[in-house]
């Protein structure tokens, strides 16, 4: 098989991600899951910096096709890997298996592994945490590190949830039912149901600490639809990592994080030994599920095995909904030359709201500059090296711009409201790339009206576009009015072709994406079987 040329003086770390289906309870309530690796939840990936990664994929589900994504990585010399469907692959059938081979290069950070094929990426994701211990230990000072994942959690199968958003009659997926920290939690009360048949001891996540040390907490957005505001009872955090990159420290009480995001917070453990709450709930909805609740736990607090806690019966207090709560913090290290913000050659405007189809469709699409995602009839990389792609027209419903080498891209992203006139927020990941954020405002981004551009900014992938007015207020404004804006930018440096996309997975299935084709001449050769995946054995 032709793979990406690895890096021959550097490791090579080896993963199998089987994903298949059986029942189980993450919140107690039964269901068909997806398990990856015959477990739920999942076992992290852990490489480090420089590394080679061979990760063999294997669809042991019994009528779903696959793809596997991993969030914030480049895949630099190797855009086949990106997992994005009918971009880079198509996805993988049942009783397939395909392997997935590049190098992590110079990133370093906090990323996560996804199902990316309609709506899997609900329930199929795992944390890919990428080590530089010495570095990153040194300097940001602390003893050991753990991994909190925040994600929410639908009853019903994703089969049905794809039913109604794609059915002759559209049903929106409305509000999850309960929300998961680390993949488990607690709809209604405490239950007993694994996929292995053996109990929980708690049905909610416990983070296990000493007393007197600094903890490093990776925290990882992996929900369909929540935005977060997450925090610990009693505690304090410094944040010091977003998507991938260390930033100047800054202390908080809570932290908000989109769907996509992920942020490193130090926790000194310096309070009396005893379990703490630890809450994350949904903010810039009206509605939502409210039980986010998991553990903080002092190893010296002897909390009987099986112990059940009083659940607090109110949420935290709220934040305040206010733009770039978090964003406006954010700032690069001081000379990391990553930070440092070039000027622009091209501008690209993104104006994106849903709206109903023809009425022959019944259905509501989500639009970027009045044209929805449709999934073109092969891979836009497969048909760029047979020389099929003639046209953007010809793929995607003329939703894929072409880049050519060393443009610096302005994108702006203009949200508009929806067709019951109604502002939404927009978590926005761009693939095969990092950006630097430049920031956002209300109503229309004129360019002559625009803030100035920072010399340096936050280097990430995956931001928001905020309602700013109108936010799921009960007065509508017509549909398609300007809502609020974001830039960012990028350089044009990684051939390959790159999703860019609401990362609400019910948003991005009903066409809220473009793709970029990036430096066509250099893309590198596909792999040679790459319409023709292994069969396995169940």
């Amino acid at each position: 098989m032709n793979v990406p040329v690895l890096n021959q003086n550097a490791p090579t770390k080896y993963f199998d991600f089987d994903v298949s289906e059986d029942y189980g309870a993450p919140d107690c309530v039964e269901k068909v899951i997806r398990l990856i690796n015959n477990e739920w939840p999942p076992k992290p990936m852990h490489v480090n910096t420089g590394d080679n990664v061979v990760i063999t994929v294997r669809n042991k589900l019994f009528t779903e096709s696959l793809t596997v994504h991993i969030h914030g990585l480049l895949f630099k010399g190797a855009p086949w890997a990106d997992g994005a469907p009918h971009i880079t692959q198509e996805p993988l059938p049942p009783g397939k298996e395909q392997v997935l081979s590049f190098n992590v290069g110079d990133q370093v950070g906090t990323y996560f592994a996804h199902a990316h094929n309609n709506l899997q990426e609900l329930s199929v994701y795992t944390p890919f945490i990428v080590h530089d211990d010495n570095m990153e230990m040194q300097a940001l000072g602390y003893h050991d590190e753990r991994i909190i994942t925040l994600s929410d959690n639908y009853h019903r199968d994703t089969d049905a949830l794809m039913a109604g958003l794609r059915g002759p009659q559209y049903r929106w997926t409305g509000d999850a039912q309960s929300l998961l920290t680390n993949g488990i939690g607690s709809f209604q009360g405490p239950c007993s149901i694994r996929p292995d048949g053996q109990p929980y001891p708690s049905s909610w996540s416990i983070t296990e600490v000493q007393p007197g040390r600094t903890y490093r907490l990776r925290i990882i957005n992996a929900a369909a639809l929540g935005y977060f505001q997450f925090q610990i009872s009693g505690h304090r955090m410094v944040v010091v990592e977003a998507d991938g990159m260390l930033i100047e420290p800054f202390e908080i009480e809570a932290l908000t994080i989109n769907s996509g995001q992920r942020y490193s917070v130090l926790l000194t453990t310096d309070q009396p030994p005893q379990d703490y709450w630890v809450n994350h709930q949904i903010i810039w909805r009206r509605t939502g599920p409210q039980n986010g609740w998991s553990l903080l736990r002092y190893t010296s607090a002897n909390i009987p095995f099986g112990a059940i806690p009083v659940v607090p019966s109110v949420l935290p207090p709220r934040l305040p909904e206010v733009p770039d709560y978090m964003e406006r913090f954010l700032l690069p290290r001081l000379n990391d030359p990553r930070g440092v913000v070039p000027p622009a050659t091209r501008q690209l405007m993104f104006r994106f709201r849903s709206q109903a189809s023809p009425a022959t469709e019944s259905r509501v699409r989500w639009t970027f500059n009045e044209r929805d995602w449709r999934d073109p009839v092969n891979t836009i990389m497969l048909m760029q090296k047979l020389g099929q792609l003639r046209t953007p027209q010809d793929a995607a419903h003329g939703q894929v711009v072409h880049l050519r080498r060393g443009e610096v891209i302005d994108v702006i992203m203009q949200g508009q409201t929806n067709q019951m006139g109604v502002c939404e927020d927009h978590p926005i990941h761009l693939h095969g790339h990092g950006f630097w954020d430049l920031g956002s405002g209300p109503g229309t981004f004129i360019n002559e009206q625009a803030p100035p551009v920072p010399s340096v900014a936050v280097f990430r992938d995956t931001t928001t576009v905020y309602a700013y007015s109108n936010l799921n207020a009960a007065a509508a404004a017509p549909p398609g009015t300007d809502c609020g804006w974001r830039r960012f930018r990028f350089v044009a440096d990684n051939p390959g072709a790159w999703l860019l996309h609401c990362h609400i997975p019910a948003h991005l299935v009903n066409g809220m994406a473009a793709a970029f084709l990036e430096i066509p001449e250099d893309i590198p050769a596909p792999p040679s079987d790459i319409n023709n995946w292994r069969p396995i054995s169940f």
